[in-house]
């Protein structure tokens, strides 16, 4: 069962109680039905699934867009069932988009028997050649009448052939490119609509490709406006992205969990394994990357809850670290096992196969650590932006106009005040920075008081690629030199 005392900080009192409960429902119920033996048998088995959350009121956490409790559900279940797992994922991805952007009458038509488990949802938005370039979809839904038709295929879709509602991303307005792409609820009956075949992975999953010829949908299918689906598709992602985490998080304890009871009671050269300190090396890591992905999931839930617009910085680093973490955890706990571990029917050669899905869908973990760089730069240029502005408030303190160019940089400054020169900096950096001097008063000696931290360094410019930490580090230091540099010394 997970431990909550480790999160604790970002739960509140009914988190804890449905960890409880998830956790009792995932190892007792479910960790005790027999895995499938082949791709026809996981399609019957999602199915059987979907009905036993309806019944339990499990998805709740979907519809409250409670995503502490969407995590929880997920970490609990795929400690127990990875296929499980996927099920309640997929109810999510389907879901969302309705909760986001449908009409009252679009809630009221799916949300209740969705909730109820009679209804299963698919997120269909890649295609063969839009994968993580969702911009790419090729997918088309032109205005025909009173409706809209849809010509194209989808691929790598979970639940497909087996799904009641498809939530498809389609191009309304191809020259527009991302802001041309809408949002459809597809009934699995509409006309036009085929399952264009199985896709098998190692791991058993539902997993298929779906076609879209002339296929003919009401006007009312389409969820909030023309253009709004790619916006729509990823702030579903957005916002889901934690839960993935959440559930590399229940894959590596599980793991865990099986090495810790199998090194206890494996003998080789006259002691138990975990007697050894490589493999007390090995669990010290697996445990300590696991709390670490923990830690990074339930902040990135947290501050979601707590009504930050956009996650995408925390929820990259989250999916990120705990995929790759759960990857190694699994790996190792495969080494520690040995042939036991690759049998097919042992828990932790299932995880093998299950985990490495983890690392490429709804973002791969090259794709999230190019999203969080791009965060990184934009919050520095508003950082930039707003530490300037909070130096230009200081109007009663003498101000100084500090100027670089290509070839020196010198200082401005108000009547009766001693300046310096500052060293050469490059062209690439020329910029001009408000920094405001504390009042003089007679016969003392006055610090130049910086508003706000000297932070100048752009994260675009061209001749520097400086990370936040650089960036600060390099401010620290022009700090020190001017005050080192410029004494104001008030007249007598």
């Amino acid at each position: 069962m997970a431990d909550t005392k480790l999160i604790r900080t970002f739960l509140e009192a009914r988190h804890t109680q449905l960890g409880e409960r998830a956790s009792g429902f995932a190892m007792g119920e479910i960790a005790q039905r027999p895995d499938p033996a082949d791709d026809a048998a996981a399609r019957k088995e999602a199915r059987a699934l979907l009905g036993l959350f309806g019944e339990g009121g499990w998805l709740q956490p979907i519809f409250d867009l409670d995503l502490r409790g969407c995590c929880l559900m997920r970490e609990a279940l795929a400690e127990a069932s990875p296929l499980t797992d996927a099920v309640f994922a997929l109810q999510g991805l389907g879901t969302t988009p309705i909760l986001l952007g449908g009409s009252p009458a679009q809630k009221d038509r799916w949300l209740g028997p969705i909730a109820q488990g009679k209804v299963m949802t698919a997120f269909a938005m890649t295609e063969p050649e839009a994968g993580s370039d969702v911009a790419g979809i090729a997918t088309t839904a032109r205005r025909e009448g009173s409706g809209y038709v849809l010509d194209g295929s989808k691929t790598l879709i979970s639940n497909a052939g087996i799904a009641d509602l498809y939530t498809v991303f389609a191009s309304t307005d191809r020259a527009k490119g991302s802001k041309g792409i809408s949002c459809f609820l597809v009934p699995a009956d509409a006309p036009g609509l085929r399952f264009a075949g199985a896709q098998v992975l190692s791991a058993p999953h539902p997993l298929g490709e779906i076609a879209f010829e002339d296929c003919r949908v009401p006007a009312d299918a389409l969820l909030g406006t023309e253009g709004r689906g790619y916006g729509l598709g990823l702030a579903t992602l957005d916002r889901l992205r934690p839960t993935v985490a959440a559930a590399a998080c229940g894959m590596a304890a599980r793991a865990l969990a099986e090495s810790l009871a199998h090194v206890k009671r494996r003998q080789q050269f006259g002691t138990i394994l975990a007697q050894f300190q490589l493999v007390q090396q090995k669990l010290a890591r697996m445990a300590t990357d696991l709390a670490a992905a923990r830690l990074l999931t339930y902040r990135a839930a947290y501050e979601k809850d707590q009504g930050q617009e956009r996650i995408t910085s925390e929820a990259a680093m989250a999916k990120s670290f705990a995929t790759e973490m759960a990857q190694r955890a699994v790996d190792d706990a495969v080494q520690l096992i040995g042939g036991r571990g690759v049998l097919a029917s042992h828990p932790v050669d299932r995880l093998y196969r299950a985990v490495r899905a983890l690392r490429i869908y709804e973002g791969t973990t090259e794709i999230q650590q190019l999203t969080q760089n791009e965060t990184d730069r934009s919050q520095l240029a508003e950082l930039t932006l707003a530490r300037f502005n909070a130096g230009n408030l200081a109007r009663k303190s003498s101000m100084f106009l500090i100027r670089f160019s290509s070839r020196n940089a010198w200082v401005t400054r108000a009547p009766g005040n001693t300046t310096s020169l500052l060293p050469s900096w490059p062209a690439s950096s020329r910029a001009s920075v408000r920094v405001a001097a504390a009042p003089t008063s007679r016969g003392s000696v006055v610090a130049v008081a910086f508003q706000g931290l000297f932070f100048f360094v752009i994260s675009s410019m061209s001749a520097f690629e400086m990370s936040i930490p650089y960036a600060a580090t390099l401010s620290d230091r022009l700090f020190c030199s001017m005050a080192e540099r410029v004494a104001l010394v008030s007249s007598s």
